[in-house]
């Protein structure tokens, strides 16, 4: 008997099932393990009295090596426990031969002569840094009508997720002694990313900042 496996979750605003075509299922030889990776929604079920979270997957195994191919799925529950085994599968790639791909000393090689660098002032006052970086240090998130902003979580899970670019949130610098640290920002927090192959990827990080002279 064929063993198939399902590639994600369905969701759906309707209490009909979904439609055949909406659910995607493979034979398990031609899928691999994933794992849940970047988590997406936090909230609690007012109906099932629960806490409800949903994650972004990626394969298990990944690298030069790896075969598991994302799919763009995610993975949700209420339940679940950080190194579980997920019930979902990523698909796996066959076909391994990587007698085409460059190896790492000529990525590195091509990094280096096309890479950006990225020029400053040296009487530059306001510098890049991580999001996460703003965020930690004070950035705050006000709603239209309320006089005190709220801190951010490192992650962003509380930003609102819903709506237009209406006006009834923005995020705004801290209003104490911070403002001016926030404001000028973080330049060892910053970083660039160069993306490579089939499906791994290779990350540039700095030192890869100048001052221009």
């Amino acid at each position: 008997m064929v063993q198939i496996k399902a590639l994600g979750f369905v969701a759906t605003n309707r209490p009909e099932k979904p439609q055949l075509e909406e659910i995607r299922c493979v034979r398990a030889n031609l899928t691999d393990k994933c794992e849940a990776y970047r988590l997406k929604v936090r909230t609690h079920s007012t109906f099932l009295k629960v806490p409800f979270k949903v994650w972004s997957t990626r394969p298990l195994h990944r690298g030069m090596r790896g075969r598991g191919v994302s799919v763009g799925s995610f993975f949700c529950s209420g339940h679940w426990i950080s190194g579980e085994k997920l019930d979902i599968a990523c698909l796996k790639n066959l076909d391994n031969t990587l007698h085409v791909m460059p190896n790492l000393d000529q990525i590195r090689a091509i990094i280096k002569h096309y890479g950006p660098i990225v020029f400053f002032h040296p009487g530059e006052a306001y510098l890049p840094s991580s999001v996460s970086w703003f965020f930690k240090n004070g950035a705050l998130l006000y709603r239209k009508g309320d006089s005190v902003g709220l801190a951010i979580d490192s992650e962003g899970f509380n930003l609102h997720r819903e709506g237009t670019n209406d006006g009834e949130y923005w995020i705004d610098l801290p209003t104490d002694g911070r403002k001016e640290r926030v404001n000028h920002e973080n330049l060892e927090s910053a970083e660039l990313y160069h993306k490579h192959g089939k499906h791994h990827n290779l990350t540039k990080k700095p030192p890869i900042f100048s001052d221009s002279t």
